[in-house]
């Protein structure tokens, strides 16, 4: 968890200066008034929450923090309000952690023209680098066989350095979509967080053209990928989801 280290850079902070789809679908929010909204289809259903360990305050233990549009706080500060997938310290074991399952009720993710989908986290950086803590992101149409997008890892880069998690990963970039200022919607450009397409999948795995996901499986990557969070002295760890959601999309 990064609660702790987001409170003291932000402490810091103070002290140094003082759709492509043209449906509009239902409100999957309802606790935040945005005008966005109406046609932003983001995660409202979790399936299954499964995290690794014990060490996540009770708060980030809550699965239903991860439904509705990103709360991101930007560049230099992460959301508190995700869930915590919890994860594995170095030298343990080689495995995965733990990992969340998230599903839309009205709505599928389609193939369509460029970025299909996106998982916001709570990457922010710190006075050390950026705070990064990764997951891996698969898909499935019947919540029995899920399709696994593929990661590029370069162990030449510091944990706390992007390039070190060069493609395929969630937890990566930093949120700048919220919906309690309204600001940025979370599909705008400029919203942050983590872009997949769906294309991918279907090319990897041969599955047929018109293939269309219900469900979002986020796992985090566990001491197999390195990162911030398989750090001993964070005693919370694991990556944090806020939300998923997507830019392509067609009614059930």
């Amino acid at each position: 968890m990064k609660d702790i280290i987001t409170i003291f850079v932000s402490i810091m902070i103070f002290i140094c200066i003082s759709c492509s789809n043209s449906d509009e679908p239902e409100n999957t929010d309802t606790n935040a008034p945005c005008t966005y909204q109406s046609t932003q289809v983001c995660a409202d259903i979790v399936i299954a929450y499964n995290p690794l360990n014990e060490n996540v305050d009770e708060p980030y233990q809550n699965p239903d923090l991860a439904l509705g549009h990103p709360k991101g706080k930007g560049e230099q500060q992460g959301s508190t309000d995700v869930v915590c997938l919890g994860d594995l310290i170095n030298g343990e074991i080689q495995s995965e952690g733990g990992n969340i399952i998230l599903s839309f009720s009205k709505y599928h993710i389609i193939n369509g023209s460029g970025i299909d989908f996106k998982v916001f986290e709570n990457t922010f950086t710190n006075y050390d680098g950026k705070y990064i803590e990764v997951a891996r992101v698969s898909v499935s149409d019947d919540n029995v066989n899920y399709y696994e997008f593929p990661v590029s890892y370069n162990e030449n880069y510091p944990i706390n350095d992007i390039r070190r998690y060069e493609s395929g990963f969630c937890g990566v970039n930093p949120v700048y979509a919220n919906s309690e200022n309204c600001e940025i919607a979370p599909s705008d450009a400029n919203s942050g967080g983590d872009a997949f397409d769906i294309d991918v999948i279907i090319k990897l795995y041969n599955l047929p053209v018109d293939f269309k996901p219900k469900y979002v499986k986020i796992t985090d990557a566990g001491s197999k990928y390195e990162d911030v969070g398989n750090d001993l002295k964070y005693l919370q760890r694991g990556v944090d989801i806020d939300a998923v959601c997507i830019m392509n999309y067609e009614e059930n």
